[in-house]
């Protein structure tokens, strides 16, 4: 007996397949049979998907050190980590661990060949969600600031399709063939459950440091994540921050690309997107990576695309009113004094609301007073006694009964 070591992104599939066949004793052979096919043959797709991954990653190494980048595609993969919470104190106060206290999102972008990843930083004061608009616009930066000129640019991420497994990334991937951004791209998943790459180890370095480091601000986060790795393959990048030859803007992808590409149906199934210059237009879908690829037209008919238009620039809201308060009052306290004014800095003023508006509306409209209900059948329009003589009508029919 042990104790079970941490996990994390189990498979659902895996355990029902691992219950039915502990609980199979009272099933026929046939039966038995059928569900030791259904395991294997779900653990076969994780391993050709995995496998499929490992060849895209070491044929983008090679790329790399041979600087044959422009023959071969260079693969980068993208996710989302869990996000992190400041102030932060390796000895956590006890009152701290009941409140909330400022949120950083964190996306990175792993650079398969060079073995290197940029985590983008998120205050939730710079924040548009986790949809696909922020994450096609993270990618697009990446790919735009960060990345060498290739032609050709293989992409790998989980399978949430809120964020990454939508029209709106597969639709962003045919804008660049088609704007002469790259001459081919291509976009995988693996199997749900069995999703485990490259930016979850940077991350699960991050996270190492982040434990025992006592941060007050955004700044600090940065400090972790660049001194997370000895070689310093971890590097940050804040978003909100002056970055005057890098710049970042939230753009709206979803609108501008619906104007000229349609969508895929049923595009859960598939796990293999790719599009290329010959192929203008059009996507080449695969369910596995040893299924027979087919292709999908998605542009619009009649369409044309200019190739200097960009989406348009969408501004983060901001933290409510509320939130600065409660962050001033409660949060404020556990930040390092250079820190306060900040991370938890004193709320913008609201603006007052006129009193002697308020005052005469209070007057034309005066509040109604209750009326009061008798303690005995909670009726209005009597009491139970009054100067000792019964007065509900309910209590004095009981009594003459």
């Amino acid at each position: 007996i042990r104790v079970m070591p941490p996990a994390d992104d189990l498979c659902q599939i895996c355990q029902d397949n691992a219950t039915h066949i502990l609980r199979a004793d009272n099933l026929s052979e046939d039966e038995k049979k059928r569900k030791l096919l259904d395991a294997q043959h779900h653990l076969e797709l994780a391993r050709i998907q995995r496998q499929y991954y490992r060849e895209r990653v070491e044929a983008s190494q090679t790329a790399s050190q041979q600087d044959q980048s422009q023959a071969l595609a260079l693969s980068y993969s993208f996710d989302y980590a869990q996000q992190l919470h400041y102030p932060s104190n390796p000895l956590q106060p006890g009152p701290l661990y009941f409140k909330t206290p400022r949120k950083c999102g964190i996306f990175g972008v792993c650079a398969e060949g060079s073995n290197t990843q940029l985590n983008y930083l998120i205050d939730e004061a710079h924040s548009c969600g986790k949809g696909a608009n922020s994450v096609v616009s993270m990618v697009h930066h990446y790919l735009q600031y960060f990345t060498r000129a290739h032609e050709k640019i293989c992409l790998h991420a989980d399978n949430c399709v809120a964020q990454n497994k939508n029209n709106i990334m597969v639709s962003y991937l045919a804008w660049r063939v088609m704007v002469g951004l790259n001459r081919s791209c291509e976009l995988s998943f693996m199997l749900v459950g069995h999703t485990r790459f490259s930016p979850d180890r940077f991350f699960g370095l991050i996270k190492r440091k982040f434990r025992h480091t006592r941060v007050s601000s955004l700044i600090e986060i940065a400090g972790v994540v660049e001194n997370s790795t000895i070689g310093g393959q971890n590097k940050a990048y804040i978003i909100g921050a002056e970055h005057p030859s890098k710049p970042f803007f939230y753009y709206g992808w979803s609108d501008f690309l619906s104007l000229f590409f349609t969508s895929i149906p049923q595009i859960t199934s598939y796990h293999h997107f790719r599009c290329c210059v010959d192929a203008p237009g059009v996507v080449f879908v695969r369910e596995f990576a040893h299924s027979e690829e087919k292709s999908i037209k998605v542009i619009k008919d009649g369409t044309s695309i200019d190739i200097k238009a960009l989406p348009s620039v969408l501004t983060p809201s901001g933290l409510s009113q509320e939130r600065q308060q409660y962050l001033f009052d409660q949060i404020r306290p556990y930040c390092d004094e250079q820190y306060r004014d900040v991370t938890c800095p004193a709320p913008r003023a609201r603006k007052r609301p006129n009193l002697q508006d308020q005052s005469e509306d209070s007057a034309a409209s005066p509040k109604k007073k209750a009326k009061r209900l008798c303690s005995y059948c909670r009726q209005p329009g009597h009491t139970k006694t009054r100067k000792g003589q019964v007065m509900c009508p309910k209590l004095l029919q009981e009594a003459e009964q």
